[in-house]
């Protein structure tokens, strides 16, 4: 986003970091910030200025400091994922993943389960559940739990 915004009565350009476009369609920009030049006066002033302007059009953009990005286990989570953010279609596995966490209703299972389950490996079972994580297809609490064999799982 490329957006004109008044700051000290001159016109300038501002780009934000990233964009992040949720699955219900709502878009959110995020600026990323250490700490101690996010709490400057000129930077909180500016900053304000940037959400009104993003505001006016009808959408929000948000602060991240390293404080917010270096909390554990999310961060190590969010680089695991990230090796896996390519998946383009259901494999066969992916697929059978996906139908027996369905299947299973209001019930969590482990990756270890499974595993277990559907009778393969867990390493098989564990790169596939990362890449349907990273796509969204599944659920955990990979904000709270580190990501390993007792991680539950779940289909909303």
């Amino acid at each position: 986003m490329a957006s004109s915004i008044p700051l000290k009565e001159k016109k300038r350009f501002y780009t934000p970091d990233f964009l992040v476009e949720y699955i219900d369609l709502n878009k959110e920009y995020f600026e990323v910030k250490p700490f101690v030049r996010a709490v400057e006066p000129e930077f909180v002033q500016k900053f304000n200025a940037i959400k009104i302007a993003v505001k006016q059009k009808q959408t929000s953009i948000s602060l991240i400091t390293e404080r917010q990005i270096h909390i554990q286990p999310r961060l190590d989570n969010a680089k695991l994922l990230y090796r896996y953010a390519d998946i383009q279609q259901l494999n066969p596995l992916q697929y059978e993943i996906v139908s027996f966490l369905r299947r299973q209703r209001l019930n969590k299972l482990s990756a270890k389960v499974l595993a277990i389950k559907l009778n393969y490996s867990q390493g098989d079972v564990n790169s596939n559940v990362l890449a349907l994580l990273s796509a969204g297809y599944i659920q955990a609490d990979i904000l709270k739990n580190k990501f390993n064999d007792e991680i539950l799982l779940w289909v909303d």
